[in-house]
């Protein structure tokens, strides 16, 4: 009769077909899964790089507002107090630069009819299409939220390696793209629909029919209100603007007693 295998044995065969999962093994597994996030949403990797921990000296604030709400004059308040702000929007033109991956994505879905004759997108061209038709604008979305994200996490880098304690990001769509998951606090600047609506108007040249749509096409601010740390109400003078800035300012700012020792 073939003799049974003592316990001793069947243990050894048990580690020997199945290797051990120690905390290596489980810290290795769980970085690789969050690789795997950091491919299909690139915001991602702004979090992940404070939860390993090559941010630890630097704070990320999120700056955002809709349309014409005067996010531009709170990131004002910021430069001037030498504070680097990274501007999603200006990242947005630069990774649709002509014959760029998401440039190339952009024409291919929506047409050559969108294209200045130097080649450069006509933005309020293709503003018209999107911002009126729901299934268009995340299309455009999916194409270039994925390249701006790397852009923005690109400038991120740079300032960090050169310092800053604090570094803002000014992004229209901070909560709907999952940015703000990354950022210490965050700021919602907000002001008056008719206020938003002439600003619009003014500053792009647009019918009060398309500026609504923009504004519209916009998450409700009353969700943004529920998620952002603080807010800023910008309906009225620059003055009365900059004054609840300064509350927020002796909070976030480099002075604040938890910055001991990373001041600029």
């Amino acid at each position: 009769m073939p003799k049974k295998s003592s316990k001793k044995n069947r243990v050894k065969n048990n580690k020997k077909s199945h290797p051990p999962f120690g905390e290596k093994e489980f810290v290795r597994s769980v970085w690789k899964a969050m690789r795997e996030q950091e491919k299909k949403n690139p915001s991602i990797a702004l979090l992940h790089k404070k939860l390993s921990g090559e941010m630890d000296k630097t704070e990320l604030i999120g700056l955002t507002g809709g349309m014409a709400s005067g996010k531009s004059l709170i990131a004002s308040f910021f430069k001037k107090r030498k504070i680097p702000v990274v501007d999603a929007d200006q990242v947005a033109r630069e990774v649709v630069q002509p014959e760029t991956p998401a440039w190339q994505k952009i024409v291919q879905t929506f047409g050559p009819g969108i294209l200045k004759p130097d080649k450069n997108i006509d933005r309020q061209g293709l503003g018209q299409i999107v911002f009126s038709n729901e299934s268009r604008r995340k299309i455009l979305e999916e194409i270039t939220h994925p390249e701006i994200f790397k852009g923005i996490r690109a400038k991120v880098d740079q300032f960090r390696k050169k310092g800053f304690p604090i570094i803002v990001i000014d992004a229209a769509l901070l909560f709907e793209s999952g940015l703000d998951c990354g950022m210490k606090s965050t700021i919602l600047v907000v002001t008056k629909p008719s206020v938003q609506l002439k600003r619009l108007m003014k500053r792009d040249k647009l019918s009060e029919a398309d500026a609504w749509n923009r504004i519209l096409s916009q998450t409700g601010e009353g969700q943004k209100r529920e998620r952002a740390t603080h807010v800023i109400d910008n309906s009225g003078t620059r003055l009365a603007t900059e004054k609840q800035f300064l509350k927020i300012w002796r909070d976030v700012g480099p002075d604040h007693p938890r910055r001991a020792g990373h001041g600029l």
